[in-house]
């Protein structure tokens, strides 16, 4: 292996081969930062993913595509074709001499080269292979094709967001390519801690659908439990009465939020001027959902009063909700960075040195950093060929079958602080694979929010304990979890944690092997350190929410979903899984930062690297979108019905006369016939192709489409994803019962392990279900003790 980096790197003892398209590309870069050897495997002509825009300089170029520049830092690359059998024998020895395979290669791809599941069974029985396919390898709709907008369309995010007299439109930089990457990447990290304990390598089977449908989280919970069906709110407020995105003095624009009782207090009876939304009845969030019109109208008179960055800082210093809706030029020269070093140069041998987005988190003993640049093609051949023909393979670990089914994370405790949907997302995940979670509450939330049904979605598999953390003895409980804990996490604001008694130099003297993870909005450190932060805020200030819209539509309607909640909690999830591979080989804890400023900003690079290298300024493109530019015809097109549509990605001429059969003889009009030509005349396209659209239903053209050969999605809802016959047959539709909740409707497993068990349909506990046996089986309490604790007020 080449330059092995075992003592300041997480990974620095995995090897990693990576196969296929762009989403295994995302995943492996995850390992590749964190310190593992990630060798690529291309075909002679190079990933695919090279060609994709933009490019260094404007020149196309394989060796100058930012995007794939950004997927693939830290890895070594070479060119095998698999239909030749000394290639085959290379990627052979390859599979041999790794721990995991990452590959996200069209279902049968590898199977035609002779690697079925057999032979991985029989000749690597110690390999995790980590398989990502649009719709996983199982089920009606496996063989379908997929992208990045479907993606995201199929696993329920577009629906609800964005300008409600449009179709609804995609979100910029690969984000769902991306998500699913950093999920794959922690996933891979299970696999491999169970493959070390068992000796069993396996399949896990992830579908990108099955993926975002896990990070949009309670859409199906909602349709079943609460009857919600959300429609996009266009200008409207999302998230609650006044949540909005509102027009400043200069021109700019703010996202702000009073969701909270203190404050709706501190803007509307202390700042506001007008005291027309002072008095007692509109502290009821139900009166203003009913007068929001009224609530909207005085928000925009009173916030256009203000420049932008004015309001954000006046509000933030009255511990209010607020960030500019920034440019992605703004975002990379911000203080915050300046003040963080987060930006990091990278010298390439082809375009020179660059600035790109920093790591999405800071581990303390073993930072994630870029040691090399994005390899050429082949680059690195001669010398992975030397280290195989130099290479001893050591014989699998001696494999314990009655142990295969163990999940892949038994055995690992978290003492979990998180609240409200960053943290508890990401923690759900670990739960899924086994890692037994001590949810830790205090009886001083409202019983309300908890008995919504996203609590009782984010929440499952978890052991509920209730603890007063500013009790003396509450607090010596909870160092007796820390004591017989791996993990703690918490997403408190910056200094929360601190002030409690619990720092990391703390917590390490009572387990010199506790992994501390903390999820602060804008990070411990620089000029936003005390700023409240929520996904909108972060969503803002990182460019995204300006980017991801029409850019005809107003910028009030621009996607509010918070995006950063979920990229924040899987980030977490891989981080810890590092850190406690880390931990298996040292015995060393660490401390882990997770600002989620940064995880967000880690997801931006085709944006950020088109501006750092071109001084190019993405704003707002709907579908006209640079990563897209791989696609003619692509877009949302109109179906029968209200408010009905399709998402339609055509990748190659191939794919385009599989679909010209279907939607009339206007489609042999040569001037269609060339992706290029398909291009050039988008606007006449797009108005056929919708002739055709609205003759059908979306999930009439889903089907003809897919059958074809084109990649087609449907924006689907809550309902649509309950009823999916797709999800159904992979058993993605589970159900929980207790209470108070009653019988819930969920989504389940992001992936599927092929060997171990991973369960989403254990339900939520109510506050304090298992106190007795946190208190008395774990922390080994008699009931008299735990009593007296409770008489006490420290367990409450």
């Amino acid at each position: 292996m080449a330059e092995p980096n075992n003592t300041d790197s997480a990974l620095g003892h995995l090897r990693v081969i990576e196969l296929g398209d762009i989403p295994a590309s995302y995943a492996a870069r995850q390992l590749a930062d964190l310190g593992a050897d990630v060798i690529k495997v291309e075909p002679p002509t190079g990933d695919p993913s090279r060609l994709l825009a933009p490019f260094a300089g404007n020149i196309v170029d394989r060796e100058r595509s930012l995007t794939f520049m950004h997927a693939n830092t830290n890895k070594r690359s070479i060119a095998l074709d698999l239909a030749n059998g000394s290639d085959r024998e290379v990627l052979v020895k390859l599979l041999q001499s790794a721990q995991l395979l990452i590959e996200a290669t069209p279902l049968g791809g590898l199977e035609k080269h002779g690697f079925s599941d057999e032979k991985f069974r029989n000749d690597f029985p110690h390999l995790v292979i980590v398989s990502i396919t649009p719709f996983g390898r199982t089920g009606p709709y496996r063989h379908y094709k997929g992208s990045d907008a479907i993606a995201n369309a199929t696993g329920g995010f577009l629906f609800g967001q964005g300008d409600d007299n449009k179709g609804q439109c995609t979100a910029p930089s690969h984000l769902a390519y991306q998500m699913a990457g950093t999920m794959a990447a922690m996933l891979s990290l299970a696999g491999v801690r169970h493959a070390r304990e068992t000796g069993a390598g396996q399949r896990i089977d992830m579908s990108l659908q099955e993926a975002l449908t896990f990070c949009n989280s309670s859409s199906v919970a909602r349709y079943t439990r609460e009857n919600r069906f959300e429609r996009r709110p266009g200008g409207k407020a999302y998230g609650g009465a006044g949540t909005n995105i509102y027009r400043c003095r200069d021109g700019r624009y703010v996202h702000f939020t009073t969701n909270m009782p203190h404050m709706w207090k501190e803007f509307a009876q202390n700042w506001m001027t007008d005291k027309c939304l002072a008095g007692p009845e509109w502290e009821n969030p139900r009166y203003r959902d009913q007068h929001s019109a009224e609530v909207a109208k005085a928000f925009a008179e009173f916030i256009g009063q203000f420049d932008a960055d004015d309001f954000a800082n006046q509000a933030q210093a009255r511990h209010l909700a607020a960030a500019p809706l920034n440019t992605i030029g703004q975002f990379v020269n911000c203080e915050q960075n300046r003040e963080r070093q987060w930006l990091q140069e990278i010298d390439h041998p082809v375009i020179g040195k660059y600035k790109a987005p920093g790591a999405p988190m800071r581990l303390s003993l073993t930072p994630m950093r870029v040691r090399r640049p994005a390899p050429l093609l082949d680059q690195h051949r001669k010398e992975i060929l030397a280290e195989l023909a130099n290479a001893t393979f050591k014989p699998a670990v001696t494999r314990e079958r009655a142990r295969d089914r163990e999940p892949m994370l038994q055995g690992l405790r978290m003492a979990d602080l998180t609240q409200q949907y960053a943290g508890p997302l990401g923690t759900e995940l670990l739960a899924y694979y086994g890692m037994e979670i001590l949810k830790i509450e205090t009886g001083t939330i409202p019983s309300k929010e908890r008995e919504a049904a996203v609590h009782a979605c984010m929440n499952r598999g978890k052991l509920g304990c209730t603890l007063n953390l500013r009790n003396p003895q509450g607090k010596e409980l909870f160092k007796q979890m820390v004591a017989k804990s791996d993990v703690v996490v918490d997403n408190f604001s910056s200094g929360v944690v601190e002030r409690l008694g619990f720092s990391f130099d703390v917590l390490q003297k009572i387990n010199p092997g506790i992994v501390q993870a903390v999820m602060p909005g804008w990070g411990l450190t620089g000029p936003l350190k005390s700023w409240v932060a929520w996904g909108w805020q972060l969503l803002a200030y990182t460019g995204i929410m300006r980017l991801w819209g029409y850019p005809d539509s107003p910028m009030e309607t621009r996607c509010k979903i918070a995006w950063p909640d979920r990229v924040g909690s899987v980030t977490m999830a891989m981080g810890v899984l590092a850190a406690l591979e880390y931990k298996a080989r040292t015995g060393q804890g660490q401390f882990i930062e997770g600002g989620m400023l940064e995880a967000q900003g880690a997801m931006m690079g085709p944006a950020i690297l088109d501006y750092t290298v071109n001084g190019n300024e993405w704003d707002a493109m709907g579908y006209r979108e640079i990563l897209g530019e791989c696609y003619a015809p692509y877009g949302v097109y109109p179906c029968a019905g209200e408010d009905n549509w399709i998402i339609i990605a055509c990748a190659s001429d191939e794919e385009w006369r599989a679909m010209a059969g279907l939607v009339g003889s206007w489609a042999a009009d040569a001037k269609f016939a060339t992706k290029e030509g398909r291009k050039q005349h988008r606007d006449d396209l797009d108005k056929k192709l919708s002739e055709w659209t609205r003759k059908n239903t979306p999930k009439q053209a889903f089907r003809l489409l897919q059958e074809a050969g084109t990649a087609a999605g449907v924006p689907s809802s809550g309902e649509d994803l309950f009823h999916d016959i797709h999800l159904r047959a992979r058993g993605h539709i589970v159900e929980t019962e207790a209470q108070p909740w009653g019988k819930i409707t969920h989504h389940g497993l992001p992936a599927l392990p092929s060997l171990s068990k991973a369960d989403a349909a254990r339900p939520a506990p109510w506050i304090g279900a298992n106190n007795d046996e946190v208190f008395g089986k774990i922390l080994g309490l008699s009931k008299e003790q735990i009593a007296e604790l409770q008489a006490q007020e420290a367990i409450k």
